[in-house]
């Protein structure tokens, strides 16, 4: 799958002599996907990136192919759990008051809350992992944060 996409971006870009913005290449993987609709690949994609203007992206798939663009996204056996807490705090979704509402949360503070999160995970879900490795994505590169999750 992932032979596929980098093949559609690299021929595009021979193609075209241009980049493909990061809304094409979410096309692109929602037809990959698609088309292995009645056998689907059961690969829980998310795809990240920025826009031209430097607009940061994230777009979440099921295994068919649906997708929708999303602020956070977590995946794996722990992301029940997981998700709703980073709705709450990162996307500011059912906060009944107005204060805080407006906050843009850190860097340093959405990686102490996705330590926190993943700890908590890891002690009631035997599938998550010992590790954590987060990528923190920015206009001039990335960072990569490990973390070990379990001390027993």
């Amino acid at each position: 799958m992932l032979n596929h996409l980098k093949f559609a971006v690299e021929d595009y870009q021979f193609r075209f002599s241009k980049r493909m913005e990061i809304e094409q290449i979410a096309a692109v993987l929602h037809i990959i996907l698609y088309r292995n609709r009645f056998f689907p690949k059961y690969a829980y994609c998310t795809l990240s990136g920025f826009t031209d203007a430097g607009v940061p992206k994230i777009f979440s798939y099921d295994p068919v192919g649906s997708y929708e663009e999303t602020k956070c996204r977590c995946n794996g056996s722990g992301a029940k759990m997981l998700q709703p807490l980073l709705d709450s705090w990162i996307s500011r979704k059912n906060w009944r008051c107005e204060e805080g509402k407006d906050h843009k949360c850190t860097e340093e503070e959405v990686v102490r809350l996705a330590r926190d999160v993943f700890n908590s995970a890891a002690e009631t879900d035997v599938k998550t992992g010992d590790m954590l490795e987060m990528y923190v994505l920015k206009k001039d590169g990335f960072t990569v944060y490990e973390f070990p999750l379990r001390s027993d």
